[in-house]
């Protein structure tokens, strides 16, 4: 007996992997467009569910397990966001959930060599944007709001022939963000003190490096060309680690 194959849905179930663990709701964005500059943002006003394509930088310091500096690293790449429609039509008090689909990084460095970043694909990363309950108790009219991502990385250390990653999660945080999304805003990586990072080959070992400190500015819209091309790199990247 032949069974007939549907290609479309096929290729759709590829594009939208469903991941192991879930760091927060998930983000149906199987209808949502690809957002890209040139995109005019407004002050204190939602805009329609999309997929943002924005660039990132991070600060990152690192400390290795056997080495007796601290380094830090200058990442430089993109993020792809699907951000959910607003939840009411009204700033003050709307919740904005998000998903990050993907993230292409890469930093050079004195003491390992280049690092290359991407998303874990078996952990959904995900966040929300949403006015303070504080805020909301005084009735402010056009509230900042404050955005938060919870994400897991892989760490691609070519040189040394390693990939890290987190088992906690590394909080993405901007507050008083006045714009959706928030283009341009500095922000930083919480977490206790210190971050684990294992080694991928190894999971269930000890870690064997820490990130000790993130900060973070979240870009404006990358143009089309621009976000394809990372894209490409991110596919390029994990067919080389599959």
């Amino acid at each position: 007996m032949t069974t007939l194959v549907d290609v479309n849905q096929v290729k759709a179930q590829q594009k939208q992997p469903t991941p192991g663990m879930l760091w927060g709701p998930r983000v149906d964005y199987s209808q949502l467009e690809d957002w890209y500059a040139p995109r005019e943002i407004s002050r204190f006003k939602d805009i329609p569910g999309g997929i943002d394509n924005l660039a990132m930088t991070t600060v990152d310091r690192f400390v290795f397990r056997g080495m007796n500096q601290e380094f830090e690293a200058v990442f430089k790449g993109y993020v792809r966001v699907a951000r959910a429609s607003a939840t009411t039509d009204c700033w003050a008090t709307s919740e904005v959930y998000t998903n990050m689909l993907d993230m292409q990084m890469t930093a050079e460095t004195d003491v390992v060599g280049p690092i290359h970043v991407r998303i874990n694909p078996n952990v959904l990363c995900a966040g929300q944007i949403m006015t303070p309950f504080n805020t909301r108790e005084i009735g402010v009219e056009s509230p900042a709001k404050n955005c938060r991502i919870a994400v897991a990385i892989y760490f691609d250390i070519p040189k040394m022939e390693l990939t890290l990653f987190n088992k906690e999660p590394i909080m993405l945080c901007i507050d008083g963000i006045t714009t959706m999304p928030p283009g341009g805003a500095h922000g930083i990586g919480r977490f206790h003190n210190v971050l684990p990072l294992y080694n991928l080959a190894e999971p269930d070992g000890s870690p064997i490096a820490w990130i000790t400190k993130l900060d973070f500015i979240m870009g404006g819209y990358l143009t089309e060309a621009e976000g394809k091309a990372f894209r490409t790199q991110g596919e390029t990247s994990d067919l080389l680690h599959n």
